[in-house]
């Protein structure tokens, strides 16, 4: 199969992008939920303010001594207040949400740049390697297990004192960090042992070198 044909660079990385994406982000910040609430809670904001602008037009001068009117005002200004807070805790997670997808992007990026070094050593060593579809699968459950086992370390850690029995659903409940560190340290080094487990030996240093390459 030639895969060049069928796969181009951009599909290519757009596909591991949706696949890493699909599991990691519901792990953490909920990327495009964030985005829905912080444009409701902007409309909302706007909205606050003008109730205030009427209540301080209500309960201004010799009215302000009403004390239901001044209650109006008082709240109106508390409710600014809290939807401004709320406001700053979803910019701040939404900040991470982006910093995070960077990291998913330079990710996917340097997994396809690891596919189409495979498919080269495949083809100069004549040696049979992983298809498209082989190498999002490997992708895909290298990551579903990295995330259960950092679910497990983090439960673990949780429940040090706790002699009980492990529980699935807090363990599946468990929130990790998903940073740099992740990537770089865990997940990628991770795809790379799955990957070089499937070539011959002497197939490996070439596959290495054609992924410097590709990376340089």
């Amino acid at each position: 199969m030639e895969t060049r044909n069928k796969l181009d660079d951009n599909n290519g990385v757009v596909q591991l992008k949706e696949l890493i994406l699909g599991q990691l982000l519901p792990q953490s910040y909920a990327f495009e939920e964030t985005k829905v609430r912080l444009a409701a809670l902007n409309k909302r904001i706007l909205q606050l303010e003008k109730n205030y602008e009427n209540a301080f037009l209500i309960a201004s001068g010799e009215t302000l001594k009403n004390l239901a009117e001044y209650s109006v005002l008082r709240t109106s200004v508390e409710d600014i207040i809290n939807a401004h807070e709320e406001k700053s805790k979803l910019v701040f997670k939404y900040k991470l949400a982006l910093k995070q997808v960077k990291l998913v992007n330079e990710a996917s990026d340097v997994l396809f740049q690891m596919f189409l070094a495979l498919k080269l050593t495949g083809k100069v060593m004549q040696e049979s390697t992983y298809n498209w579809e082989s190498f999002i699968f490997v992708v895909d459950n290298v990551i579903q297990k990295l995330l259960y086992l950092l679910k497990l370390e983090a439960y673990k850690k949780h429940k040090r004192d706790n002699a009980r029995e492990s529980d699935e659903e807090e363990i599946n409940e468990m929130e990790i960090e998903i940073d740099n560190t992740f990537f770089k340290k865990r997940l990628m080094p991770q795809i790379h042992k799955s990957i070089m487990s499937s070539l011959f030996e002497s197939s490996i240093p070439m596959f290495n070198l054609f992924l410097s390459l590709r990376l340089a």
